[in-house]
């Protein structure tokens, strides 16, 4: 039983944070090791011999954002020297894979022009978004303990994430 409105306060906003995570506001998933922004994979060009092919990203990991997030590729090389960029891109290897939720993705090297064909994925991560800020409003009503909890009335508690632009606004009656 709270008998201090200071502590009832902390403890709902404690409560708020909480179901924030519980109903994927922002699902807490973590890759087990980060990705790298260079990564190799086997293909060919042209039904050739396989080679090793080194793809450099302009980033492996993203913050979680609410949007579809990608890497660009900023290089391409294999064994035997440099070739354009320009004609590859990346694709998300599977159907159901938004791009959008925090975990890891795997993408699929495509050529523009059908030349080369990779056996293999790029993998990225999206991390979960810290929660950057809470706003409580400072005209919280003054509160008298009658024998019984106390349930303070707030409204307009905001929550917001970190590089996100998702700003929560939650109510103490919800």
């Amino acid at each position: 039983m709270y008998k201090d409105v200071k502590k009832k306060l902390i403890a709902l906003v404690l409560s708020i944070c909480m179901v924030a995570t519980v109903i994927e506001v922002v699902p807490i998933v973590r890759a087990a090791v980060p990705p790298s922004t260079t990564q190799t994979l086997p293909g060919s060009f042209s039904g050739g011999a396989s080679e090793t092919y080194t793809v450099v990203l302009n980033a492996a990991s993203f913050v979680y954002n609410g949007k579809q997030q990608m890497p660009k590729i900023d290089k391409i090389s294999k064994q035997s020297g440099s070739i354009s960029k320009d004609n590859f891109y990346l694709e998300l290897s599977k159907k159901d894979d938004t791009g959008i939720e925090v975990g890891q993705h795997t993408c699929k090297l495509i050529d523009k022009n059908n030349q080369y064909v990779f056996d293999g994925t790029i993998t990225y991560e999206i991390t979960q978004a810290k929660i950057d800020r809470i706003t409580v409003p400072n005209n919280i009503p003054t509160q008298i303990w009658k024998n019984g909890d106390i349930v303070p009335e707030i409204e307009n508690i905001e929550v917001t994430l970190q590089n996100s632009g998702i700003k929560v606004t939650l109510n103490s009656n919800q």
